[in-house]
């Protein structure tokens, strides 16, 4: 009987090769690419905003026509609103009202497309909140679509929505919502077709408990507080999601990926497989606000703001290494 050859040492570093090769095109997704220093961006406002306390809760990136524009999500004491900025132009372009109290809190929040997904909670009371869909008809004038809102009430702390993330999925659109601290995230989903028919609403597909996940095979093993989570895509159309906080203790910006099964009905929907901490800077943290933005290439990055919108916009930019 002849007995199988033993791979020559040429085969070895050939799949080595392939292998490394592999390892390379997902270092994006595994955030090692991301430069050790972000780049410092100050946008200039002009803009008169009253509304007292709070902070600014989130940042996304939208790019339409020859214009990218950065909007961020904020809260007040009495009022959660959103500022469009240009990048072109390098200003603020308009600061816009939410909704009024009780609903003062907007936070983390995401886009996909044209469509714009946030939260709005009580976060006095802890015990509502709302999460609107709209699509992004014109970043300037501004004008917003609300196409859907999913009402959240019940228990305190549970039904809150700090961070929430959209994206489609083929034909389908799901929205992950987190609600106080992130302890639990549920899952909607709406046939992309009917967005626009007021007589169907989101269906919640799954919920869970992040103090029941099961990580035994998780590259890390802390779940965080996240101020912001969103999904986003590997180049071969695997579904990720990335939460972005700060240890204020360490005193360190923290990216968390985590896999996700996409059926969002197993006991491990969501796996830990990247995580990366960046000193803090002064000025920005992931904590006030924070989101990312994907490339038509598939490459990553990560925004940070300021606390709030004074005569300037503060943000720093986690990029690609040059």
């Amino acid at each position: 009987m002849k007995m199988p050859s033993r791979p020559s040492i040429i085969q070895f570093l050939f799949l080595s090769f392939l292998l490394s090769a592999c390892s390379a095109q997902n270092r994006g997704l595994l955030l090692q690419d991301l430069a050790d220093a972000p780049d410092p961006l100050s946008i200039t406002n002009n803009l008169e905003w009253s509304h007292q306390g709070g902070h600014i809760q989130g940042v996304q990136l939208f790019h339409q026509a020859a214009d990218d524009f950065l909007f961020v999500s904020g809260s007040s004491n009495d009022q959660s609103y959103y500022a469009i900025a240009s990048l072109k132009q390098n200003k603020v372009l308009s600061i816009k009202s939410f909704l009024d109290e009780p609903f003062r809190h907007a936070g983390g929040f995401q886009i996909a497309g044209d469509l714009l997904a946030v939260g709005i909670e009580d976060n006095q009371k802890k015990d509502r909140s709302k999460v609107m869909i709209f699509q992004i008809l014109d970043p300037v004038k501004p004008e917003l679509r609300l196409l859907k809102t999913i009402e959240r009430a019940g228990d305190y702390k549970r039904y809150t929505a700090g961070c929430v993330a959209i994206t489609l999925q083929e034909d389908t659109v799901l929205v992950a919502v987190g609600n106080w601290d992130t302890q639990d995230i549920d899952f909607y989903t709406i046939p992309k077709a009917e967005l626009d028919d007021p007589a169907v609403e989101f269906k919640q597909a799954s919920s869970i408990n992040t103090e029941a996940l099961n990580r035994e095979n998780w590259i890390e093993k802390s779940w965080s507080s996240y101020q912001s989570i969103n999904f986003f895509r590997s180049k071969d159309g695997q579904l990720y999601l990335m939460g972005t906080t700060q240890d204020r203790i360490k005193n360190l910006e923290i990216m968390d990926v985590f896999s996700m099964d996409p059926s969002l009905n197993t006991p491990k929907i969501v796996q830990k497989i990247a995580h990366r901490t960046f000193p803090a800077k002064a000025g920005t943290t992931l904590r006030w606000g924070g989101g990312i933005y994907q490339d038509e290439k598939g490459e990553i990055r990560v925004y940070a703001t300021g606390e709030t919108i004074g005569k300037e916009l503060l943000l720093r930019c986690y990029d690609k290494s040059k």
